[in-house]
């Protein structure tokens, strides 16, 4: 049930499959970059200002799409990690619906791998958003890494879907522009510059 609404809802993005990077694979969205600062202080220690400030944009991006209703959320686990999935679930609160798939997979160096793709339905007030933001930030600083780049939010009946992907930034597409244009007028600033211009293009036509 949850895997087929997973398929409509990529259909509606004009999208066969969900891969990274994301804003480079659907037609519609906007790449953000979050980190300012340097995540190290002087004596090489991850600064908790660096993760501080990452957490914060990607919440302000996140809470002005006003997510609504029903919320799918995909996350691709590494089976080594098996600690990641507890984890993920300490980030909803209540009930939610779960259903999960293996996914074999070739690499650049056409070597095939596997992971777990797991669907969960639940509402959007049950998200711990901040513990599971930092949890994204932190996968490349010693943290658990099956966070890195693998935790999508979709919002079924917005059809927007908010994808962070590290300390770096985030990506969120959408079925149609009009659903992102506050954001792409709010936060035009933090928009990562190698793709402003692309973006711009985008949201300045009148297609």
């Amino acid at each position: 049930m949850i895997f087929e609404q997973f398929l409509n809802q990529l259909s509606k993005y004009g999208v066969a499959k969900l891969e990274s990077p994301i804003f480079y694979t659907f037609p519609i969205g906007i790449r953000f970059k979050i980190a300012i600062s340097h995540p190290y202080n002087i004596a090489g220690i991850l600064k908790k200002s660096f993760v501080d400030e990452c957490v914060d944009r990607a919440e302000s991006i996140f809470k002005s799409l006003d997510f609504s209703g029903d919320v799918l959320m995909v996350f691709n686990a590494d089976k080594s990690e098996r600690n990641a999935i507890n984890t993920f679930t300490e980030c909803f609160s209540g009930q939610y619906d779960k259903e999960v798939i293996e996914i074999t997979d070739v690499d650049d160096e056409s070597n095939e791998y596997q992971y777990e793709r797991f669907f969960f339905k639940l509402k959007t007030e049950q998200l711990l958003i901040k513990k599971l933001f930092k949890l994204i930030v932190e996968a490349d600083f010693g943290g658990i890494l099956s966070f890195n780049s693998a935790i999508y939010i979709f919002d079924l009946e917005k059809e927007i879907m908010f994808h962070l992907y590290d300390d770096r930034g985030l990506d969120v597409v959408s079925s149609n522009k009009k659903a992102l244009m506050p954001i792409y007028s709010q936060f035009h600033d933090w928009i990562l510059p190698y793709d402003v211009e692309k973006i711009d293009k985008l949201f300045n036509s009148s297609e």
